[in-house]
């Protein structure tokens, strides 16, 4: 079974890892009557706890999203996650469909509520914390109402989804952009699906539609990069599922980092991807030869606005998680539990991480702090993974 590589660029502002969780940012956007507001009731000592997505600030202060579908807090100085969900969304089914947390201020959820609104998708978001919410119906139709649905801030303004047809892997997708914070959306792109009823087609050097669907990862409002998993039937040799824009997605540039020569027998799709800021990528790749699936341990870092890379090499295990806080430095966790600090391509020190199977994320914040996820339990770090001690939940 494929395992699931995550990357997280680790460089947040320095004011984000003073002690303690106040808001960042109180002042509200400008919102259309549609539009409604709503205060949380917070609910502390949520116990109990199944983690599904934890981004952590610093030991203090974080939020959490729950496998029940619950919105938490962990609050300044308490050590205690507070229950902040919309109090709307309590007496009906949720059906989250995203949810993005963008510092200790900002946060987004995307519902689909036909229950509530008949609407198919619902946005709420917060500008303090949680404390109070704004439910905004999204202001397009979306390509694929029953579709996955993925979010993605770049700041307080300016964020994209992306939805994508369910039962098509990565081949039909829908881009929208915000400029105003989830606001208003406007339709940037899809896939062209007269091109793929076709079959199998040469990847083209310039598109103008999607080039498939996929999670698309932007570095800043207008360069963007998309990356993906072919279906059998669309691997193609000497090809890697690798586009970059430079104009917000309305146009697709194909990037073939393979050196030369490569057999034509191999096909390579790309596992997962991150930047650590706008001049690095990082990517890790999965090659593909007749019958076998290959994982390489080899992460490319782009140069150039993708024109050149660099392979970097990592352990020969296979890596289960990888997080960088700048590239030359960063943690690699393997499957056997082994957690290897590298600097510069070489390993510093190595630990090791018990019952490895039952994380679900790793995230290093600076060269000594960071975290890992388990399903009930969060562990922290601050001597750059050599020691562990649980934070209470």
């Amino acid at each position: 079974m494929k395992k699931v590589f995550v990357f997280l660029a680790g460089l947040l502002s320095i004011a984000t890892f003073l002690t303690g969780c106040d808001a960042e940012r109180v002042n509200q956007p400008i919102h259309p009557i549609t539009s409604t507001k709503m205060n949380t009731t917070k609910k502390q000592g949520v116990s109990n706890i199944n983690f599904s997505q934890v981004k952590l600030f610093n030991q203090h202060c974080g939020w959490a999203f729950t496998q029940k579908g619950d919105i938490l807090r962990l609050e300044r100085n308490t050590s205690t996650w507070f229950d902040v969900t919309p109090k709307e969304l309590d007496p009906y089914e949720k059906q989250f469909s995203s949810v993005f947390f963008l510092n200790r201020s900002d946060a987004w959820i995307a519902v689909h509520e036909n229950s509530i609104s008949g609407l198919p998708l619902i946005l709420y978001y917060t500008t303090d914390g949680g404390k109070r919410w704004t439910a905004q119906p999204f202001t397009q139709l979306l390509k694929y109402p029953s579709g996955n649905v993925y979010l993605k801030f770049l700041n307080s303004k300016i964020g994209y989804l992306i939805n994508i047809n369910p039962g098509m892997g990565t081949f039909k997708a829908a881009l929208y952009k915000t400029e105003n914070g989830g606001v208003v959306w406007r339709f940037i792109n899809q896939t062209n699906t007269t091109t793929l009823s076709k079959g199998i087609q040469p990847l083209p050097h310039v598109t103008e539609s999607l080039p498939f669907g996929a999670n698309p990862l932007f570095t800043t409002s207008n360069i963007g990069w998309l990356f993906g998993k072919a279906r059998a039937d669309y691997l193609l040799p000497n090809q890697t599922w690798l586009y970059l824009t430079n104009n917000g997605g309305q146009t697709w540039t194909h990037i073939n980092l393979l050196p030369k020569p490569v057999s034509s027998h191999v096909a390579v799709e790309i596992n997962w991807a991150e930047s650590i800021d706008q001049s690095v990528l990082f990517i890790q790749t999965l090659r593909h030869i007749p019958t076998l699936d290959l994982i390489s341990n080899t992460l490319y870092e782009k140069k150039n606005q993708g024109q050149t890379w660099h392979s970097l090499l990592l352990p020969s295990d296979s890596i289960l998680y990888a997080s960088f806080v700048s590239p030359t430095k960063g943690w690699i966790l393997l499957n056997n539990g082994v957690l290897d600090q590298i600097t510069a391509q070489q390993i510093i020190t190595r630990t090791h991480i018990p019952h490895v199977q039952d994380v679900l994320g790793m995230h290093f914040l600076t060269s000594k702090t960071g975290y890992l996820v388990y399903a009930q339990i969060i562990k922290w770090t601050n001597t750059g993974g050599t020691t562990w001690t649980q934070l209470s939940t």
